[in-house]
């Protein structure tokens, strides 16, 4: 085509159609058996009952039945589905496809008004072989102006492109057989008295270049090749100069009432003649460098049909379908339209719905957020004035996906993720109310235009109409609020934790005063005010309860987690007087008590005060003591005198003993001494709990025992088979889907089976079924272990981190390859502080954290522990993350 030998362009069509994708459509083998069932009656009979399938009457049916009736159900409906079209089927309707794409290139090629007679050949041809969808001639006027509309373009112009397709495939024919003539030595003579060249009708009037790309794009979305026929959309919208969608709806003359009369759109393809001197009645039409925004619409809704949903391998990767999406919005306002037959909120919702089995996370959330209408676009658009108010109004379903990002993030414990999905909502949010804001003093400004005009003493007043808009306000609900401070809290971003509480913004900090009894708010502040050494919130949070005792009059009206909370924080105080009278208070109530969440902070402190008291701290041995007491006497029931508080959570106080177990024979000894533990249990501890635990083994073991007891209950077996069911990583493109094949049995994350030895029990054991599913948070606590070792390692070495070499000046080490068994070779894995690190960073990529994630956490890390000469090298200490990604157990 570039090279203008259009007969090679017209022969590979044809030998393309003829000889491999035959486009004639087959009638589905299901479609051919339902004529023999009864059609009378009311809807409820024929579907609640039975349907007896009647054999055919006489011969001459069973004939035209063919093999069918003796097919089952699935062989029927085998047809019906494009993922089980043959890798044949496939590839023909794959060529058909291309064919239009390279129709939708050949027409945007042609010159401004002309197009080459050998396209128009091309499309005769494809009339001629039953390609082109015959509906796309069809124009049946709807009155729900929300419905998708296809213009009358097609339908009036009907008849003159079909007379342009015969004169072009006659022409073409007679050209053929002047050919022929010659070869043979023969004369041709003219078939008809006209000069030839004056019957081919390419310039009838009104079939410009715009006509037959509108049937292209039409004829792409009738046959089903929307992929295609997006393509096409897409290199016109890359046109220079730019071409711009036309709404036919708007232009169109409409009547008061009742449904609008597509006929009278006729006029607008009648051209008169050079001759007369009238002048038009009405102003022409530019149709220049258009397409009908309707066809943009009907795009748009086509391919939320065809985004794959993680089942088996049809479908346009979610990315892509995203990527045309905003192509389409963007297409639409260079018009200034809007999005016909609803709004770009409704298009987010049912691509999020597309997608329900995978979390919504930021890769697609920004993407989803350059979709979402802003302030007033939907009503000031040219196309909205007609439409309902449930369509035009603002809506708050991005600000709703946004919520339902951040509390995925803060439950996975991304900390990067989650403040990156805060800064788009605060973005979203911020420039809806500088335009609010705009719109607000233009008219103010142009109030006297608009009669509106108001005494200077009453501007501000509430002669302006108020508007209530959804996503001027962050909204996020508490029950995401109180974890997300905690999150914020347990990355030791204070900074961000004081911004949230005390704020000096206009709007005010995002937790005021007034929700800070709240209970899903109260615990976080607790935690952050203790972990922060804010005094003074702290002593907030107690007077603001004291004070609604003292008017209640009813004693104590804590909930039960924000005594929770306090129960922690005595426990991490060493006051244990103070621990004792809430555990007694939440004793003597039926409906509170404590959680296996205190229990392992309880065993966190343990740990701690035991490698205290091993330095020979007297008051650590001390604390020691009364912190065993205590939690013995939980373990054993003491403050759980319910029975239903005894025995709720006794497995779960099973499984905590084993790992605290685990760590070495001292504690081995003191849990045996509580409970027997032998036999076999499910792992059902939280990944919180289990954080709290190996918190106390790195402050008192170190990195290496942390990680070997993360192994532990946390094997290569059982990643593999937590592998299945991961959540997508953000900004990858491997999404999740369905496996396959089906997973074996043994192959389930509850089946997986660990054997737990505890030192220095003579051999005891106990069988863990199952195992952790961890958080990012498991990970980055020994992450930031490993680096502070590292600055104290180095520190002890010469006293200078800035001018230690790099590991005594050798090459940086690599975390080695383990052994094959499910035990871990203690000689294989590297245990140096470095090594640490490296394992660290790959786990945390293979729990979903984006690689520019790990290296702003890695950087920021390394500035705040003052590494600097490690910074330099930080593309290299990435990349040795790159490597096997189950070098490790």
């Amino acid at each position: 085509m570039v090279e203008g030998r259009w007969r090679e362009v017209l022969w590979l069509v044809k030998h393309l159609v003829e000889n491999f994708a035959s486009g004639r459509p087959k009638a589905a083998k299901l479609s051919q058996t339902i004529w023999p069932w009864s059609n009378e009656g009311s809807l409820d009979a024929m579907t609640l009952g039975p349907i007896d399938l009647d054999g055919p009457k006489n011969s001459s049916e069973a004939l035209s039945l063919g093999p069918t009736l003796t097919r089952t159900l699935h062989e029927l409906t085998d047809d019906l589905k494009p993922e089980n079209m043959s890798r044949t089927e496939l590839l023909q309707r794959g060529v058909l496809g291309q064919i239009w794409r390279s129709l939708g290139a050949m027409i945007l090629a042609c010159p401004e008004g002309v197009v080459k007679p050998e396209i128009l050949e091309i499309i005769a041809y494809l009339h001629h072989q039953e390609i082109m969808p015959t509906s796309i001639y069809s124009q049946k006027p709807g009155i729900d102006e929300s419905a998708i509309q296809q213009p009358p373009t097609l339908h009036l112009l009907s008849s003159r492109i079909l007379t342009s397709l015969s004169d072009a495939a006659w022409r073409a024919h007679e050209r053929v057989v002047v050919e022929e003539a010659r070869s043979k030595g023969g004369e041709y003579v003219a078939l008809r008295p006209e000069i030839p060249g004056m019957a081919y009708k390419v310039h009838v009037a009104g079939l410009r270049t715009e006509i037959w790309l509108e049937l292209v794009l039409w004829a792409c979305l009738h046959g089903g090749w929307i992929m295609e026929g997006a393509a096409v959309l897409r290199s016109v919208y890359r046109q220079n100069p730019a071409w711009k969608p036309l709404s036919w709806r708007s232009i169109l003359p409409s009547e008061k009432t009742g449904p609008p009369d597509w006929d009278k759109l006729d006029y607008l393809f009648n051209t008169k003649s050079s001759a007369t001197m009238d002048p038009p009645a009405n102003p022409t039409l530019d149709v220049s460098r258009t397409v009908s925004s309707e066809v943009v619409n009907a795009y748009v809704d086509a391919l939320l049909s065809v985004v794959d949903v993680g089942v088996g391998e049809r479908g346009a990767p979610p990315g892509f379908i995203l990527s045309q999406l905003k192509l389409a919005k963007k297409f639409l306002g260079r018009a200034d339209l809007k999005l016909g037959g609803g709004s770009w909120d409704a298009v987010i919702l049912r691509f999020v719905d597309s997608q329900a089995g995978n979390p919504m996370h930021l890769f697609y959330l920004s993407q989803l957020g350059s979709l979402t209408p802003s302030f007033g676009h939907e009503v000031e658009s040219s196309n909205a004035s007609s439409l309902p108010e449930y369509v035009s109004d603002g809506s708050a379903s991005f600000v709703g996906l946004c919520h339902r990002a951040l509390h995925m993030e803060v439950k996975a414990g991304n900390t990067q993720g989650a403040l990156r999905v805060f800064k788009l909502l605060q973005d979203i949010t911020d420039s809806n109310k500088r335009k609010s804001l705009e719109d607000f003093f233009n008219t103010i400004q142009h109030a006297q235009d608009n009669d509106l005009a108001t005494s200077e003493a009453a501007v501000f007043t509430s002669n302006y109409s108020q508007i209530n808009y959804p996503v001027f306000d962050l909204q996020i609900p508490t029950t995401t609020l109180g974890p997300f401070l905690e999150l914020v809290t347990d990355a030791q971003a204070y900074e961000v934790g004081k911004w949230l509480l005390y704020s000096k913004e206009v709007d005010g900090p995002l937790i005021p005063d007034r929700l800070y009894n709240d209970p899903a708010i109260a615990p976080a502040l607790i935690k952050f005010a203790t972990k922060a050494d804010d005094r003074a919130l702290l002593s907030k949070l107690i007077d603001l309860r004291a004070q609604q005792n003292t008017v209640t009059g009813e004693g104590p009206t804590l909930p039960s987690n924000v005594l929770m909370s306090f129960l922690e924080t005595q426990f991490g105080l060493c006051s244990w007087d103070a621990a004792i009278r809430i555990l007694d208070l939440m004793n003597d109530s039926p409906t509170l008590g404590w959680n296996l969440i205190n229990l392992a902070t309880l065993a966190r402190t343990m740990l701690i005060l035991r490698h205290a008291a091993m330095s020979g701290d007297l008051k650590g041995e001390q604390d020691l003591a009364r912190a065993q007491e205590i939690f013995s006497q939980m373990v054993q029931g003491v403050y759980s005198r319910s029975l239903f508080k005894a025995h709720f959570n006794a497995e779960q106080v099973s499984v905590l003993l084993t790992v605290l177990s685990a760590v070495d024979a001292y504690w081995a000894s003191f849990c045996c001494g509580l409970r027997q533990l032998e036999g076999h249990y499910n792992f059902n501890l939280s990944a919180t709990s289990f954080d709290r635990v190996l918190e106390g083994v790195l402050e008192a073991y170190g990195s290496a025992t942390a990680r070997r007891l993360l192994g532990m209950f946390w094997s290569h077996a059982l990643r593999t088979a937590q592998g299945s069911d991961r959540r997508m990583s953000e900004g990858r493109q491997d999404a999740a889907k369905v496996a396959r094949f089906r997973q074996s049995p043994l192959d389930s994350t509850e089946r997986q089976r660990t054997l737990v030895h505890l030192p220095g029990q003579q051999g005891t054991h106990v069988v863990v079924y199952g195992g952790l599913r961890p958080r990012l948070t498991t990970v980055r606590v020994i992450f930031r272990k490993a680096l502070d070792e590292m600055k104290q390692q180095r520190a002890l070495h010469d006293g200078d981190i800035e001018d230690l070499p790099l590991e005594n000046g050798e090459p940086l080490p690599t975390a080695a390859t383990p052994d094959s068994t499910t035990e871990p070779v203690e000689k294989a894995i590297d245990h140096t502080p470095f090594g640490m690190v490296v394992w660290a960073v790959r786990r945390l990529r293979a729990l979903g954290m984006a690689d520019e994630d790990v290296r702003t956490e890695l950087r920021e890390a390394l500035e705040e522990r003052e590494l600097r000469r490690l910074q330099v090298q930080l593309p290299r200490l990435f990349g040795q993350t790159d490597g096997d990604e189950e070098a490790d157990d």
